[in-house]
């Protein structure tokens, strides 16, 4: 990874490793937290560790119940390295917060069939190459006509499926209750940097002359457990009745989808 830095950057990366080996546990080779597990003769390991071991393994010496203040103060103000280093990320951040939108931060691809695994960065262009054809036509658009095949209106029903809107992919989630008659949505998705924009998804339900709409905002994976519906969800109560001139004779569920693109507004987040 080094070998891709400028000199300057290269320098701090370097000197940044050294100070991370200072601060390396032992036991499991991380990255000490702070208020980490002292022996009497200063060594450390990470509390993890510590809550298994009963003494040192550097030295055999009995751990102390001490507040180590300096220790912990230098672990405080010690750089700290991405943890997808490994993956290329070169940032070295003093604060918390990078790793949230890292680029290089892991994931796979949804489709059940597709074994794909890497960075978030890389999810357009592996959709583009692997799955052209399995996303909607009318992609580059802001609007999207399509619908469900094989919908019941006796069993419960999901849906699982990609959406890419302004060069983001954005998964879609949809579930239907069958007691309750309720069609959920939600949808989600990787931002490589902190968000800008928000986005919103009008989806619409058309048939013997109702509609039907539900407006949902696109949540993060750092909002959550994003294989859940939970935040960003939006629902639509269709009766078994209205259902019945919205279906086409093929089972097939016709519904459109309108994209919107909000700038926040950042100096809110300022205050």
């Amino acid at each position: 990874m080094s070998e891709n830095l400028g000199g300057h950057e290269k320098k701090l990366l370097d000197v940044d490793l050294d100070f991370q080996k200072l601060a390396e546990c032992p036991v499991c080779l991380g990255t000490v937290d702070i208020s980490p597990t002292q022996c009497k003769n200063g060594h450390v390991v990470c509390n993890i560790c510590g809550n298994n071991l009963k003494l040192c393994p550097m030295c055999g010496d009995e751990f102390t119940l001490a507040n180590h203040t300096l220790t912990n103060q230098l672990l405080d103000s010690l750089p700290k390295l991405c943890p997808n280093t490994n993956q290329g990320c070169t940032v070295i951040s003093l604060t918390k917060g990078h790793e949230q939108y890292c680029e290089f931060r892991q994931t796979e691809c949804k489709f059940i069939d597709c074994i794909w695994e890497g960075s978030v960065k890389d999810v357009f262009n592996h959709f583009v190459r692997a799955h052209r054809e399995s996303l909607p036509k009318s992609y580059l658009s802001h609007t999207l006509k399509s619908y469900y095949v094989n919908f019941s209106k006796t069993i419960d029903f999901y849906d699982f499926s990609p959406i890419v809107f302004k060069n983001i992919v954005f998964w879609k989630v949809c579930y239907r209750n069958s007691t309750t008659k309720c069609i959920i949505h939600k949808f989600y998705y990787f931002p490589t940097r902190k968000p800008t924009h928000e986005y919103y998804f009008i989806v619409s339900f058309n048939g013997g002359g109702m509609e039907f709409t539900s407006t949902s905002i696109a949540v993060t994976d750092a909002s959550g457990d994003v294989d859940v519906l939970g935040n960003g969800e939006a629902g639509v109560l269709i009766p078994d009745s209205a259902l019945d001139k919205i279906l086409n004779g093929k089972k097939q569920l016709p519904f459109s989808i309108k994209m919107v693109e909000i700038e926040m507004d950042l100096e809110i987040f300022k205050h």
